[in-house]
């Protein structure tokens, strides 16, 4: 944590480079089991995602809306891309990262709404988020996703 400090980051990154440091020591630990392993493995995948999208509200957060959006098609678990087939969000989605997705969807369409669309892409975009929200229907989102989405059909 001391590294993050010094550098000036917040305190999520501070946590975010102390799991890093012990998911990397633990790896690599002549103690642990290959079960231990792949849960380290497992949870390092959680941890990148959660890096992923805190990556992407600092973005946003910064007016960078464009760096966003292209951060958002290329998240392996919210299948926003254009060039993707709508699916159901992931059932093995660590529930930590399944909490950020209506929050996260959220960021996608603000983001979208500040940035003009020349070609149509954006309008793909908003739809895939429209589609993808119709499609986790049973999630039980935040009432104000589902008003969101709506405004922009």
């Amino acid at each position: 944590m001391l590294h993050g400090r010094l550098e000036g980051d917040s305190s999520i990154t501070s946590f975010i480079q102390s799991g890093n440091d012990i998911l990397e020591t633990f790896k690599y630990s002549a103690d642990a089991s290959l079960q231990e392993k792949e849960l380290i493995s497992e949870q390092r995948t959680v941890l990148r995602q959660l890096e992923a999208i805190l990556s992407i509200h600092k973005l946003a957060r910064a007016g960078k809306y464009v760096d966003a959006v292209i951060e958002i098609t290329k998240l392996p678990f919210l299948p926003l891309n254009p060039r993707t087939p709508d699916v159901a969000i992931d059932v093995n989605l660590s529930p930590l990262v399944r909490a950020c997705v209506p929050d996260l969807l959220k960021v996608a369409l603000s983001c979208a709404e500040n940035i003009h669309d020349n070609d149509g892409t954006l309008r793909a975009f908003k739809s895939k988020i429209s589609n993808f929200v119709a499609n986790n229907m049973t999630r039980s989102w935040p009432q104000d996703l589902y008003e969101k989405v709506a405004r922009i059909v």
